[in-house]
C-alpha cells in the first residue's frame, strides 16, 4: 500500500521525491579481503557470500538444510533429581552451591551447520594488470544484485550475481564488452568430504555426506553414510557462435573465447524432517538438483532476472524511508552525486557528517537481510501437550539445556519467547485462521509448561526455580559468585506476556472459560513482580544482589519495556524511569545488537536524543584485521560486528528506527514518537506495518509533522483508533481498503468512496505520484481531543500540528491489484532468542510468515 500514498508538498518547502535519495547500494573501490568484505546473497534455501576479486573470485555457498547428526534422544536422564537439589539450595539462600549443582541439569551440545562449498573462477594472469581505478563492486538493495566491473587493457568485465526464490537458483553472468573476451576456469569444492564429476560437457555435479558427530569437528574428515547427503550442480551457458568449454581433470570446466557466460547453481539435501533418519530418507539430492535444473535451464538469463525482480522487489518495495537534516534532502549529496566514497569510508565519516542517507541505507540492509534469509520452506505440524525449549537449538529439534556454563546453558525460557512473537503476528496480522490453527495451540502448550514450572514462593507469589538472567552473575549475600536465583526479572516480564496473550487470544477465539484460560488468568495476578533498586534501576534479579559488571552487554530485565510491552510509560511509570535509570547505570558500549536495543529501548522511553545516540554509536567501522571482543560497529559490508558477525544487531536496528517512527497497540497509533528531530530535521517513512493491520506513512517537515497516510488492509472490517502526536491525541475511524490521509488542519475532512473491482495483479511501485484523486463530498472533521499529560520521562514538547483527513479514491483504470499489507518487519526481532528448532521462517500460500519446525515468526502480511 506504500505505493499509493504520496505526501502532498503544498506548502511545503520539502521534496519529497525519492529519486533524491541517494541510492540503497553497499559500495567498494576494491576486491574482499575479509569474509565481512564480502558481499551477501539468498533467497531464504540458498545464500552465497561474493567475494569479488579479479583474478580469482570465490562464492562460498549455503543450503539451509546441511547439518550434522542424526534425529536423537538430548535428554539428560539426571535432570529431575538434580532439580530438586538446585531448588533447594537456592531455598536456603546458598545461590554459588545451587549454581554448582544446576551444571547437572545441562545437556549435550546441539548439532552444527554446514557449508555447502565454494564457486571457483580462476581467470588468465592478464587480469592480475586490471586497472585498479576501474573496480567497482556492489550490493543493489533496490535489486538484491551484486555487480562487479573492472578493466583489464581497453576491455571491460562485469558480473552480475542474484539468488532467486521463484526459481530457486544462484545465477551469475560473466560478460566483456569485447566480444570473445571471456575465458576462466570454474570449479566446484568444500573443505569437508565431497567428490565431483562432469555431467554432460557443461555441468559439474558435487555430492557429499554431513558428519554423523558434531564434536571434534574434522576438517578435512571423511563424510559419514548416516548424515545427510546433498548435492550441488553448476550449469553452464555460453554465448553462440562464440566460444568453448572444455573438461579439466574431470571435475572442471573451461571456458574459451566466450562473448558471455552464465552459470545456474543449483543444490538440495536429503533431509526429510527432523524426526527422520538420514538413511531412512527417501529424496535422492542428485535426481532432486538435476531436475530443477531442467526446470529452468530453457528460461533466458533476462527471464530468470525478471521472475527475481518481481518476486524480491514484491517485498522490498513495500516500505521507503527518507531523512534529511535540511529541508533540501541530502543537500550535502546533490552537491556531489558522482561522489565515489566506498561504504566503508561512509561509516569511518559518520561520526562527522551524521549522513542521514546512511542510516536510509542500513535500515534497509536490516529488510534486505530479512527478505534473503526468510522465504517459503517446509512446514511442520506441532502439537503437544506442554513443551519447553532452551536457549539454542539445532535442525533436529533438540529442546533440552545445552552442554556449557550454567548462565547461559540453563535457561527454559527460550519457547516461552517464540510464543510472545505468535502472539504479536496475530495483532499485526488480525489473522484468526492463524491464531486459531497455528498459534494458540502452541500457547496453550507453552502455558502447560510455564504453569507447570512456577511453584509458590514466599508471600503468595509464583516464582522461577532455578532461574537465571542470561550470560550474567550477581555476588550472593555472602560474597561469593553465583547465576543461579529464583524469579529473575526476564523470566517473570516473558511469562506475562505469553500469560497475558493466551488471555487475550482466548477473547478471541472465544475460549475464555476454558480451565487452562482460567488458570492462567489466575496465575497472572500472583506472578513475582518486577522491584526498583536501591540505586532506582530495575532490578535484574529477584534480590538487591551486587552487580560485578554494572556495564554487562545483555539487558535482559529490560524485556517488559522492549520487546515487551509490560512496561509502558502510559501504565507504569515508575518503572519507565527505573529503566531509563538502568539504561544510564549500563553505559552505551557493548556489541552491535546490545547497542541496537538499546536504541529501541530508548525509543519506548519516546527519548529521542539517547536513541539516536545508540544509532550513531552502531555506525562505527570495525576493522576486520583489528578486533576488539565485545566492539559494537559496523564491518565494510554493514554486517554488524559483536564481533564477530551477528545478524541480530543488523535487523535490531531496522527495528529500532521503526520504533523511533512508529508504535502502536490494538488501540493505539505513535507518531514520530522518538524522532531525533535536528537530526532528522525532515523526512518520510512509507509502508510500516502497525498493530492491528493498519499501514502506516508519515511525512515531517522542520521538525513537524506534515501529513499521515493510514490504511486498514482487511477486508469487510472498520477500526477506531487514536492517533498520538506529542501531547495530542485524534480519534479517527478507519474502514478496510480506503487510504485516508491527515494533514495538520484538522478542520476539513474530504473523503471518497473507493471504487475497485478487484484486486488481482500487483500495482508499479513508483505510481503513486500519477494516481488520480479526486474529492466527493465533504464532512464533518474527526473528533479531537486533548488527552491528559502522560507521564514522560523528559520535558514535553510543543503541540501538535493540527490534522486533517481524507479518503482517497482508487482509479479502477489502473488495475490495483491484490495490495497486501505494507511492512519493515515485526519490532521484535531487534533481539531474538537464539532458541529455535530449525534455521529458517516459512511463508505460507498467501504470503503470510508461519512458523518452520518451531522458529520465531516475524509479522508479515498476506498477500
Amino acid at each position: 500500500m506504500a505505493e499509493l500514498w504520496n505526501p502532498s508538498s503544498m506548502g511545503s518547502s520539502y521534496s519529497y521525491s525519492e529519486s533524491s535519495s541517494r541510492p540503497l547500494k553497499v559500495t567498494f573501490n576494491e576486491p574482499a579481503k575479509y569474509w565481512t568484505d564480502a558481499l551477501p546473497i539468498g533467497n531464504g534455501r540458498l545464500g552465497a557470500m561474493v567475494w569479488g576479486g579479479v583474478a580469482s573470485e570465490l562464492l562460498q555457498l549455503n543450503e539451509d538444510t546441511l547439518w550434522t547428526g542424526v534425529p536423537g534422544n538430548y535428554t539428560n536422564p539426571d535432570a529431575p533429581k538434580a532439580l530438586l537439589e538446585v531448588r533447594n539450595l537456592v531455598d536456603s539462600g546458598e545461590y554459588a552451591e545451587a549454581t554448582a549443582a544446576a551444571a547437572k541439569l545441562v545437556g549435550n551440545p546441539e548439532d552444527v551447520y554446514q557449508l555447502l562449498g565454494d564457486i571457483k573462477l580462476e581467470f588468465d594472469d592478464s587480469h592480475l594488470n586490471y586497472a585498479k581505478e576501474t573496480y567497482h563492486r556492489e550490493l543493489d538493495l533496490d535489486t538484491a544484485t551484486i555487480r562487479i566491473k573492472y578493466t583489464v587493457g581497453d576491455v571491460e568485465f562485469s558480473r552480475e550475481h542474484f539468488s532467486s526464490n521463484p526459481n530457486q537458483v544462484i545465477a551469475t553472468k560473466i560478460s566483456a564488452n569485447k566480444p570473445g573476451s571471456v575465458s576462466f576456469v570454474v570449479s566446484l569444492d568444500r573443505k569437508l568430504d565431497h567428490w565431483c564429476q562432469i555431467n554432460g560437457k557443461s555441468q559439474i555435479i558435487m555430492e557429499g555426506c554431513c558428519p554423523e558427530n558434531r564434536i571434534p569437528p574434522q576438517v578435512y574428515g571423511n563424510g559419514n553414510a548416516k548424515g545427510i547427503k546433498f548435492s550441488a550442480v553448476l550449469d553452464l551457458q555460453i554465448s553462440e557462435g562464440n566460444g568453448m568449454i572444455h573438461i579439466i581433470d574431470d571435475k572442471k570446466l573451461k571456458v574459451e573465447g566466450s562473448d558471455w557466460v552464465v552459470l545456474l547453481l543449483v543444490a538440495s539435501s536429503s533431509f526429510d524432517g527432523p524426526f527422520t533418519k538420514p538413511l531412512d530418507s527417501k529424496k535422492d539430492p542428485t535426481s532432486y538438483s538435476l531436475s530443477a535444473l531442467k526446470l529452468i535451464r530453457n528460461l533466458s538469463y533476462a527471464n530468470l532476472y525478471a521472475h527475481h525482480l518481481n518476486d524480491y522487489q514484491n517485498l522490498f518495495h513495500r516500505v521507503s524511508l527518507q531523512l534529511s537534516k535540511s529541508s533540501l534532502p541530502h543537500f550535502c549529496l546533490k552537491q556531489n552525486q558522482d561522489d565515489k566514497a566506498s561504504t566503508a569510508e561512509r561509516i569511518k565519516t559518520f561520526e562527522m557528517d551524521e549522513d542521514p542517507s546512511l542510516v536510509e541505507l542500513l535500515f534497509q540492509f536490516g529488510r534486505y537481510l530479512l527478505i534473503s534469509s526468510s522465504r517459503p520452506g517446509t512446514q511442520v505440524n506441532y502439537e503437544a501437550n506442554g513443551w519447553v525449549v532452551h536457549h539454542k537449538s539445532d535442525i533436529w529439534a533438540k529442546s533440552s539445556a545445552d552442554q556449557g556454563d550454567v548462565d547461559w546453558a540453563l535457561w527454559p525460557m527460550g519457547g516461552a519467547w517464540l510464543c510472545v512473537h505468535l502472539w504479536e503476528h496475530y495483532t499485526y496480522t488480525l489473522d484468526t485462521d492463524f491464531l486459531k490453527d497455528k498459534a494458540y495451540p502452541l500457547l496453550e502448550g507453552c502455558g502447560l509448561f510455564l504453569l507447570d514450572w512456577l511453584i509458590e514462593g514466599q508471600g503468595g507469589y509464583l516464582e522461577t526455580n532455578p532461574s537465571t538472567s542470561p550470560e550474567h552473575d550477581f555476588i550472593a549475600p555472602d560474597g561469593k559468585i553465583a547465576s543461579v536465583s529464583y524469579s529473575s526479572t526476564m523470566d517473570m516480564a516473558i511469562i506475562k506476556e505469553v500469560f497475558s496473550a493466551i488471555v487475550s487470544a482466548a477473547e478471541v477465539l472465544d475460549k475464555h472459560e476454558d480451565d487452562l484460560v482460567k488458570r492462567v488468568h489466575e496465575a497472572l495476578s500472583r506472578l513475582y513482580p518486577p522491584k526498583i533498586a536501591k540505586d532506582g534501576s530495575l532490578m535484574e534479579w529477584a534480590q538487591d544482589f551486587q552487580d560485578p559488571d554494572v556495564h554487562h552487554r545483555h539487558l535482559s530485565h529490560l524485556f517488559g519495556l522492549f520487546p515487551g510491552h509490560t512496561i509502558t510509560i502510559e501504565a507504569t511509570p515508575d518503572l519507565c524511569k527505573a529503566a531509563e535509570q538502568t539504561l544510564h547505570r549500563r553505559g552505551e558500549d557493548g556489541p552491535g545488537w546490545s547497542t541496537t536495543w538499546k536504541a529501541a529501548l530508548w525509543a519506548r522511553l519516546h527519548n529521542s536524543e539517547h536513541s539516536y545516540r545508540m544509532v550513531k554509536h552502531l555506525i562505527n567501522f570495525v576493522d576486520s584485521e583489528h578486533e576488539k571482543p565485545f566492539e559494537g560497529g559496523l564491518y565494510s559490508n554493514l554486517f554488524a560486528a559483536h564481533p564477530p558477525f551477528q545478524i541480530d544487531a543488523n535487523f535490531g536496528f531496522t527495528a529500532a528506527v521503526a520504533e523511533m517512527l512508529v508504535q502502536s497497540t490494538l488501540e493505539d497509533l505513535y507518531l514520530l514518537p522518538a524522532l531525533p528531530r535536528d537530526k532528522w530535521a525532515n523526512g518520510y517513512v512509507k509502508g510500516l506495518m502497525a498493530r492491528g493491520g493498519v499501514t502506516v506513512s508519515i511525512c515531517w517537515e522542520e521538525e513537524n509533522l506534515h501529513e499521515v497516510g493510514l490504511w486498514l488492509k482487511h477486508q469487510k472490517s472498520s477500526k477506531r483508533l487514536r492517533l498520538h502526536y506529542r501531547e495530542t491525541v485524534v480519534s479517527v475511524n478507519l474502514s478496510s481498503e480506503m487510504l485516508y490521509t491527515y494533514n495538520r488542519d484538522y478542520s476539513r475532512r474530504a473523503t471518497t468512496t473507493v471504487v475497485h473491482k478487484t484486486f488481482a495483479a500487483k500495482m508499479a511501485w513508483r505510481s503513486a505520484g500519477s494516481l488520480s484523486r479526486s474529492v466527493m463530498s465533504a464532512a464533518r472533521a474527526p473528533s479531537l481531543r486533548t488527552a491528559p499529560p502522560m507521564p514522560r520521562l523528559r520535558p514535553s514538547v510543543s503541540s501538535a500540528p493540527r490534522l486533517q483527513s481524507r479518503r482517497i479514491s482508487f482509479a479502477p483504470s489502473r488495475n490495483l491489484g491484490e495490495l497486501g499489507c505494507v511492512q519493515s518487519f515485526l519490532p521484535l526481532h531487534s533481539v531474538v532468542p537464539t532458541a529455535r528448532l530449525t534455521s529458517h521462517l516459512t511463508v505460507n500460500a498467501r504470503g503470510c510468515c508461519e512458523l518452520s519446525h518451531g522458529t520465531f515468526c516475524r509479522t508479515c502480511q498476506d498477500r
